[in-house]
């Protein structure tokens, strides 16, 4: 409660402030109060035209939190990427809500905003191939993920050796198993 007094304290002293809200949205988040976080976001994208990215990805972070419609959070998704376009951690953001609410149509939407560089990459071919078998197209999801093994076989061999990437072949082996 004293943090959100001390946010709404900046607010009066500093009217309209982007900054102020952008705090508050912090503030709500911690005490887990999503709905009220989601205001205060739409707030500081309200009075910022030069909002920070994370402002959006924060906004669709509590919409899921605070179970708002998934239409609205895609809405939100959309705004991101006309201020930000072509942005990796939006377009994530926007297939794996589209992947969780079987939203086929929109998953390939945002994916083809993806740049064609990082399609490529192991982890982006696992994500395809992984939204390819859930949709049911088991064909295309073994194409996706021989991709992706392929991309991950040209990672240097140090890379390979790191946790993350040990972890990555082990999916995309899991991956390739369901489809044998």
């Amino acid at each position: 409660e004293r943090s959100r007094g001390l946010g709404d304290v900046y607010k009066r002293q500093v009217p309209g402030s982007a900054k102020g809200w952008m705090l508050m949205a912090a503030v709500c988040k911690t005490q887990k109060d999503y709905s009220a976080g989601v205001y205060a976001l739409e707030q500081t994208i309200r009075l910022d035209d030069n909002a920070p990215l994370k402002a959006f990805l924060n906004r669709a972070y509590l919409q899921v939190k605070a179970g708002e419609k998934v239409n609205r959070i895609f809405f939100g998704l959309d705004q991101a990427l006309i201020r930000f376009p072509h942005n990796v951690a939006v377009l994530n953001r926007a297939i794996a809500l589209a992947g969780d609410h079987q939203a086929w149509a929109r998953a390939d939407f945002y994916w083809q905003q993806v740049p064609a560089e990082v399609q490529q990459q192991a982890n982006w071919l696992l994500r395809r191939a992984q939204m390819s078998a859930a949709r049911g197209d088991e064909r295309n999801a073994e194409e996706y993920a021989k991709e992706s093994l392929s991309a991950w076989q040209t990672l240097p061999k140090t890379k390979q050796k790191s946790a993350a990437m040990r972890e990555l072949k082990g999916r995309i082996d899991s991956v390739l198993v369901a489809q044998e």
